[in-house]
């Protein structure tokens, strides 16, 4: 099962989201709440994990209020191989940056505040 540590930077909780087999032929979706400045290893079946802001705790719906950030299933993803073009990264929001580091296996996020 592909693995990488995922490194949250930001003073902000994210959700990591991946598929894990639980049967043959069935798998099923779980999330995972890396909370502000620490960092998880994260684990997929499929090698690909897609980030999020939909929070279920008020305290985590919160920080990203107070950024004036806005909620999303599908924030930014990653991949534990490269697509055709090289990205093992893909960010849908302005607001963050996430690197791959090939040689740690870690994936790193990081927050550019808005200063408009």
């Amino acid at each position: 099962m592909p693995q990488l540590l995922f490194v949250n930077n930001t003073p902000m909780p994210i959700i990591v989201s991946s598929w894990i087999r639980i049967m043959d032929g069935l798998s099923e979706l779980k999330d995972i709440t890396i909370e502000a400045n620490t960092e998880s290893t994260v684990k997929s079946d499929v090698g690909e994990w897609i980030l999020s802001s939909l929070f279920i705790k008020e305290e985590h719906k919160t920080l990203w209020e107070k950024e004036e950030l806005l909620f999303s299933s599908r924030i930014a993803k990653f991949r534990s191989k490269p697509c055709i073009n090289g990205d093992y990264t893909w960010v849908f929001i302005d607001n963050f940056t996430l690197t791959y580091d090939n040689l740690n296996k870690s994936v790193t996020w990081n927050y550019i505040k808005n200063e408009n």
